[in-house]
């Protein structure tokens, strides 16, 4: 059988290709056992990948395929010196081992695998070798390594199906182990979010949404602290805030003195506070990455790098609109089917809890009540598909404090000032007060939870039964 177009020529096994067609043609039922594993693409030669596509497809749609019925189905295009029927008559002549069917297929998919590491090394070596001032010898290495990555992702992506037993053997051990006490996932260190959600479990994707000013990145930080106190280690994705903006948080928790405070000529006593405070924070397993406009294959893989050196139980991306999509495409809802299924791979395969940041539409100002629902997520349906759990963070505090009333035309003083005091002892009951609304949960129950919040400190907190 001739041969064109070798993608690298030096790595393939033309009569390995033969073989398997050779046996496929004569036992078309062995097409089924290789076809879960084996695409045409992993095939080097164009018309042994032609001919393999064109079984695949006759044994799907009928449940038979011979020389006969692929033949019309065949591209020309794809036979060079020979036609497809000759090609197909020196096939049928030839032999092929059945029994040796699966294994050979296995073979060509390793063949095509490491043409596949070759050509990545090729556009590594050439990527390095253009010089570019705006691209640095970094950028070179990170590209490098989402591009073996995929090559990784691939391979691992074939698990095919599971026995159920393996299902059930998993949902036992988790369910004898929460009989035990032993914790499966990872405890936020709110109370009355771990109630609700039941932690933070590896391989779900979690969406925290809400309104700028809401307190999305301090609750994200909240938790973010508490877990790293519990003693695991936590990454953050920080596209919008610098680790030093980031970090004055915990050390306001910690000391009390605000942000603001700590770089407005703080006192002797504060900065004694706060380097007691810096000591004992900067032994947290807990590391920002403030690098901005980031695409999500490159946080992948910043993630990949530093779970593979140090280990890492938990990672928290701020903020999903600030994160580049490596998609050519201009279709934003595609774009962020692109990134929240990447982040839910990477929940998946690395088995740890996301949480990703989101914005929400600022049509939920025009309303009465402000609070959002799943629709206002902006092109909430590509993220709502891929996240375990969808959560919004609102403070009605926020927007009572801008709706102070006022006087309106011929109102008598009673009126007025009743209302006044109505304004005034709700915004009393609301100081101090956020609602996590669970707007979507796939194990768990749906809801709103009532939390403190100190805004100076930038600080979520469990209130007491009276509290609430």
């Amino acid at each position: 059988m001739s041969d064109m177009g070798l993608s690298t020529p030096e790595i393939f096994n033309i009569e390995i290709e033969r073989a398997v067609l050779c046996a496929l043609l004569q036992s078309p039922d062995q097409i089924l056992e290789i076809s879960d594993f084996l695409d045409p693409d992993h095939f080097a030669s164009r018309q042994a990948a032609e001919i393999y596509r064109a079984l695949v497809a006759e044994m799907s749609a009928k449940g038979f395929a011979s020389a006969t019925t692929i033949l019309p189905a065949l591209d020309p295009q794809a036979f060079v010196d020979e036609s497809p029927k000759e090609v197909l008559v020196d096939l049928l002549s030839g032999f092929g081992l059945p029994s040796q069917t699966r294994h050979y297929a296995e073979q060509i998919r390793d063949l095509w695998r490491r043409r596949q590491i070759v050509a990545a090394a090729r556009e590594i070596i050439g990527d390095a070798q253009v010089i570019d001032a705006e691209r640095s010898a970094a950028d070179c290495i990170e590209d490098a390594e989402a591009r073996l990555y995929e090559i990784v992702q691939g391979q691992q992506a074939e698990s095919g199906y599971v026995p159920i037993r393996e299902g059930i053997r998993k949902a036992l051990e988790r369910s004898a182990a929460a009989f035990e006490g032993i914790e499966t996932g990872i405890k936020t260190g709110i109370h009355a979010l771990d109630a609700k959600i039941g932690g933070l479990e590896p391989g779900n994707l979690y969406i925290l949404g809400g309104r700028a000013s809401m307190g999305k990145t301090a609750l994200a930080i909240t938790i973010g602290i508490n877990v790293a106190k519990a003693g695991k280690t936590v990454l953050m994705n920080s596209l919008e805030m610098d680790d030093e903006g980031l970090t004055r948080r915990p050390l306001a928790r910690e000391t009390g003195i605000t942000a603001k405070q700590q770089i407005q000529r703080p006192s002797a006593d504060d900065v004694k506070h706060l380097i007691q405070a810096g000591q004992e924070l900067q032994n947290l397993s807990f590391a920002i990455d403030e690098t901005p406009a980031l695409t999500v294959h490159q946080i992948r893989t910043r993630f990949r790098r530093h779970q593979r050196k140090h280990g890492a139980d938990f990672l928290i991306v701020d903020h999903l609109a600030l994160i580049k999509s490596d998609s050519k495409s201009q279709n934003r809802t595609y774009q962020l089917e692109e990134i929240t299924g990447t982040l839910k791979a990477i929940a998946k395969e690395f088995k740890v809890p996301v949480l990703l940041l989101a914005q929400v539409n600022r049509g939920v100002e025009n309303r009465e009540d402000k609070r959002p629902t799943l629709a206002d997520l902006k092109d909430s349906g590509a993220i709502e598909q891929d996240a375990d759990v969808v959560m919004f963070v609102y403070r009605h505090f926020y927007y009572l404090e801008r709706d102070e009333p006022r006087r309106q035309a011929g109102e008598k003083n009673d009126a007025f000032y009743g209302r006044q005091h109505d304004w005034s002892t709700q915004l009393d009951a609301e100081k101090d007060k956020a609602e996590v609304i669970i707007a979507k949960s796939r194990n768990d129950e749906t809801g709103t939870i009532r939390l403190g919040f100190d805004g100076r400190r930038q600080w979520f907190y469990d209130l007491t039964e009276g509290q609430r």
